[in-house]
């Protein structure tokens, strides 16, 4: 304490602030520089000879995202009076991975969310580990991802009644309009239900021998979804002529 004190008789800071400032002001250089940066980086320095230390606070909003999308996980770190820290190295863990990256001149960083992340939710740790100005600061976020909704296309068809095996096929896509291969669907007419396995090109076949009598049925189509996606079922009319 009296070293610092004796310090402060010879050497004050406040007074050089000012005095830097005026000679700033004095020639104009507001111009050409920043003050307000200038003035930042001084009291920074101030507080590094004397060992005060800035609070921070880390500002991170939970992310929602569906399954097969990307979004961005957002991080802003800004000191005690909410002014943003830029130039500091920030981490964040999510889904046992690490990620770390340099705040910029809004005190932001971001990480882009995997695609690939199954639907479930993720907890994410954000830390700034501090510095010789700032104090440390952690921030816990959550990404929840979601599953995708997939689309069944199922189109109205005419069969002839004399035709015995009458072959319906539908196409099962998922939420970015690619096919869903390998999936297991169902189709109910009649109170009878049929099961088909969609193809390379996300196409199912049902093969359908019940529908002998002329008239027009209602066909139920379903897929009961899986870890990704949700489950999903599409209407359509079959005739028979």
């Amino acid at each position: 304490d009296d070293f610092l004190n004796n310090i402060t008789k010879i050497f004050n800071i406040t007074d050089l602030i000012n005095t830097i400032s005026n000679i700033i002001k004095d020639f104009n250089i507001s111009k050409i520089i920043n003050i307000t940066e200038i003035m930042k980086i001084i009291e920074n320095v101030e507080k590094a000879i004397f060992g005060i230390k800035s609070s921070t606070v880390l500002y991170a909003n939970d992310v929602s995202v569906v399954y097969g999308n990307s979004k961005d996980l957002v991080i802003t770190l800004r000191d005690y009076e909410t002014n943003p820290v830029s130039g500091k190295t920030v981490y964040i863990v999510l889904n046992d991975k690490s990620y770390s990256g340099v705040t910029d001149s809004a005190g932001q960083f971001s990480i882009t969310i995997p695609s690939n992340l199954k639907p479930q939710t993720y907890p994410a740790t954000i830390t700034f580990a501090g510095d010789a100005a700032f104090d440390k600061s952690v921030k816990d976020a959550k990404v929840v991802v979601t599953k995708g909704t997939p689309k069944i296309t199922a189109k109205a068809k005419t069969f002839k009644r004399t035709v015995k095996t009458k072959k319906y096929t539908i196409v099962l896509k998922n939420n970015k309009n690619k096919v869903i291969k390998s999936a297991k669907v169902t189709i109910k007419v009649k109170g009878k239900t049929d099961t088909a396995k969609t193809n390379s090109k996300g196409k199912a076949t049902f093969k359908i021998t019940k529908l002998t009598k002329k008239g027009t049925y209602k066909a139920v189509v379903a897929y009961k979804g899986n870890t990704y996606y949700k489950k999903v079922t599409k209407s359509a009319s079959i005739k028979i002529k």
